[in-house]
């Protein structure tokens, strides 16, 4: 099932209204969609966690509703359902487990259903909502392993939390169907206890549409305090709410007649809020009907429809941007939007929602690291979407002999045509309108352009990437206004709401702290650090594309490809570009000498004469061009010797990161893959500290 059906899916299930079918169309999506044989829906019901729905990919019967005990038997074998000390463990830490290739952690391997069955592939996930642990999910597939991955993990979670929401929005209208002349219960305190609990904002009107009862998390969602006399019609001025692309008031009186003639109905992507922090509202009304047929309240729920939001954009993320057939890995460059080598990494989210949050975010990395191949995948999506993108690449202005004019001129130049502002709709000339703006400083021009000419001209959202920020270290003039301006517009915000629509995103080979050090002005205090780490296995699939003819297994390929890059992005391409250049067939049980000997032949020996595009050479000059080129050779040798270090960031440990020499751990340094540490060895090391 590909993203689209999958939350099409969603949908179908938020709409749903019936406790069974939630429960139905919900695992069945879900082992539809990780490919699995069988799956078990299991819920928190008090403290306990009970069984409510099981299928089958083999079976079209679907169990529902029967409260089962997770450590129930099977009634012919006698062998339990499922792995309890694996679902309890979940259930307790919180900790979502995948295992594959029949490979468990030991305090597993004596659970009587693992003993028994040893399934080639298992995930178990929590479902939670705002901390509070709802239940379990629970797929396993004994004809394949590696079947489940982390994406598929992260879809499923969200899937599957927001369909228990679901759930209790029917249990909820189940317990109230129960009512018959009364809006509430004779027990109102255990109800409103009820309400209060679930992690939903309710509100319920009486049958001729007047506020009756608003609960504690609708209250929190509007964040107005008590809401109790104000009813949905009255959301657009009271609430500043509006929907996407369309107006509130027709779809909110729809949604209020429909529920008064005793119809079900559901609206979603209502805003609230401003345009600061905006909240997406899933909204449903269900009528309740006594016995006489006539309608005694409406109970509207209200959903923070984030999760959906999120699970959409990384659809976009993860959406080739064109249907490029052609396969090729690409050795030093940013590879296109569309290159079907591109690999996805939680980097690559973090930025995308940092952007969709309009925040300040800055990508400081070594180089060959991904940094250009991420922007450039990243503005082509943005795109798509409607945003207006512009990208500067500053060694493209220069940084030798250029003042403070000249430079905030060129910059101007290359921003109104990275935009794809014609002329700047400046008459009657650019250099009129700087000439005209001359008793001000150069910075205050680049504010003008920003607020005066950008803003005014595009009314789409804006975000302006600005690759190669460490160049503006070597510029003969003080910077430091410019990454204050910087800052500026984005506390400024509050007094121009147009500000709003703008976001910088900074790229580059830099320390933050080398850049600017005045705290007050200092953007880096307030946007936020994206970090691109190496690959991971379960990333890396998209590199599989131009390897499978070549190799038996060409996941174990890539794992031993990752063992000796340590995920680094420019020699893990360049290795998957060595081997499909070989034309070499890779047996499977092959894959370990296969690799390390390529490696040895084609990159560590005689790497001088090998590296080309030059990877190891840039790592070189970035430290013994430093000027602190031997303090530097003296935390490499600590960290040679010792195999890894404490991390404390300071400005020299940063620098030896930037190099891309060594990595970051947890809480340590170490040298980043096994090749690095075969080429900047001991004799190396000797070589360059004399």
């Amino acid at each position: 099932m590909d993203i689209n059906t999958l939350l099409k899916a969603n949908q179908i299930i938020l709409r749903e209204f019936n406790l069974a079918k939630i429960l139905a169309k919900s695992i069945k999506i879900a082992i539809e969609t990780a490919e699995a044989e069988i799956g078990y829906l299991i819920l928190k019901q008090k403290d306990n966690l009970t069984i409510e729905a099981i299928a089958s990919i083999s079976s079209s019967q679907i169990r529902v509703l029967q409260s089962l005990p997770i450590e129930s038997k099977d009634r012919e074998t006698q062998l339990p359902l499922l792995p309890t000390k694996i679902i309890n463990e979940v259930a307790r830490t919180r900790e979502d487990i995948i295992f594959n290739n029949n490979k468990f952690e030991v305090k597993f391997t004596e659970d009587p259903y693992i003993a028994a069955n040893q399934p080639k592939s298992l995930l178990c996930a929590t479902l939670s909502d705002r901390d509070r642990l709802i239940g379990v999910l629970y797929l396993e597939n004994n004809l394949t392993t590696g079947r489940f991955t982390n994406d598929s993990l992260r879809l499923l979670k969200t899937l599957c939390t927001r369909a228990t929401i679901a759930i209790a929005k029917a249990q909820l209208e189940s317990k109230n169907l129960e009512a018959e002349s009364t809006i509430l219960p004779q027990n109102e305190e255990k109800l409103m206890q009820f309400l209060d609990e679930l992690p939903l904002g309710i509100s319920i009107a009486t049958g001729e549409a007047k506020p009756n009862y608003c609960d504690r998390t609708a209250k929190k969602i509007f964040s107005q305090g008590a809401i109790d006399s104000i009813f949905i019609e009255e959301l657009a001025t009271t609430y500043n709410a509006y929907f996407q692309s369309r107006e509130l008031e027709p779809q909110a009186e729809k949604l209020i007649h429909n529920a008064l003639k005793g119809e079900k109905t559901y609206i979603c992507d209502l805003q609230i809020g401003s345009d600061e922090e905006i909240i997406l509202l899933d909204i449903w009304a269900s009528p309740i009907i006594n016995q006489a047929g006539r309608i005694e309240c409406v109970i509207f729920v209200f959903d923070d429809g984030s999760d959906r939001k999120q699970i959409e954009a990384e659809h976009w993320l993860l959406q080739p941007v064109s249907h490029n057939l052609s396969y090729s890995y690409q050795l030093g460059g940013g590879l296109a939007a569309s290159a079907a080598s591109y690999v996805v990494r939680d980097g690559d989210r973090e930025l995308y929602q940092a952007i969709l949050q309009s925040k300040f975010a800055y990508v400081f990395n070594a180089r060959q690291m991904g940094k250009s191949s991420l922007r450039n995948k990243i503005i082509a999506q943005l795109r798509s979407q409607g945003y207006r993108c512009g990208a500067i690449d500053l060694t493209e202005i220069g940084s030798s002999n250029l003042n403070s004019e000249q430079w905030y001129a060129s910059l101007i130049f290359h921003l109104a045509k990275s935009l794809e502002i014609s002329q700047f709709n400046i008459r009657p000339t650019f250099t009129q309108w700087w000439k005209n703006l001359d008793p001000l400083s150069s910075v205050s021009k680049f504010k003008k352009f920003i607020c005066e000419i950008i803003l005014k001209n595009i009314e789409s959202k804006i975000v302006i990437f600005i690759d190669e920020i460490d160049s503006i270290r070597r510029l003969p003039f003080d910077v430091n206004d410019f990454l204050a301006l910087i800052r500026f517009l984005y506390d400024y915000r509050a007094a121009n709401r147009d500000l709003s629509r703008l976001s910088f995103i900074l790229l580059g080979t830099a320390n933050p702290n080398y850049l600017m050090r005045e705290p007050r002005a200092n953007p880096f205090n307030i946007g936020q650090q994206i970090c691109l780490k190496g690959f991971k296995l379960d990333e890396v699939q998209p590199l599989a594309g131009g390897l499978d003819r070549l190799c038996d297994n060409s996941k174990k390929v890539l794992s031993e490809i990752l063992f000796w890059t340590g995920g680094q992005p420019f020699l893990t391409q360049k290795i998957c570009h060595i081997i499909v250049h070989s034309g070499q067939n890779i047996a499977s049980g092959d894959e370990a000498r296969s690799i390390a000997l390529l490696v040895k032949e084609k990159i560590i020996e005689n790497w001088q004469t090998q590296d080309n595009p030059a990877h190891f050479q840039v790592i070189e000059q970035s430290i013994l061009q430093s000027a602190n080129k031997f303090a530097l050779l003296r935390l490499y040798e600590q960290i040679l010797e010792q195999g890894a270090i404490a991390i404390d960031l300071s400005d020299l440990q940063i620098e030896l990161i930037l190099s891309g020499l060594v990595g970051c751990g947890d809480d340590f340094l170490k040298i980043f893959n096994q090749i690095y540490l075969r080429i900047f060895n001991y004799k190396w090391l000797t070589e360059n500290q004399s």
